[in-house]
């Protein structure tokens, strides 16, 4: 089941959280640090995971779709922040009215 735009989670200490995030979503931790390990990725003939320290409040957005996991040092808030598809957010700010609708023009005549 796809998690919500946004959710927050409690993490014990040394817990691990797992999950399948879409590029862009932006992690952040309430207090603590943790370690986020970012999807796999091949470098040459290897698979790469990359590590990213996180301390608390700092922001890391995700550069790849995949699956991430977060272990925290110490008791914390997980939050989470997914991107919502471009469509979504086409969509939403359509019906705010940031955005017009194309308007169908009438041809100009050639003169």
């Amino acid at each position: 089941m796809p998690l919500p735009e946004c959710s927050s989670m409690t993490l014990s200490a040394r817990q691990s959280w797992c999950a399948h995030l879409p590029r862009g979503t932006v992690l952040r931790l309430d207090g603590g640090e943790g370690v986020l390990w970012e999807a796999p990725t091949w470098l040459a003939d290897q698979v790469h995971r990359p590590a990213v320290r996180l301390r608390a409040h700092q922001l890391h957005t995700l550069a790849r779709t995949g699956w991430i996991q977060v272990q925290a040092d110490q008791a914390t808030t997980l939050h989470v922040h997914r991107s919502a598809p471009w469509w979504q957010r086409w969509r939403r700010a359509l019906d705010a009215g940031r955005l017009r609708a194309p308007q169908a023009h009438a041809p100009s005549s050639c003169e």
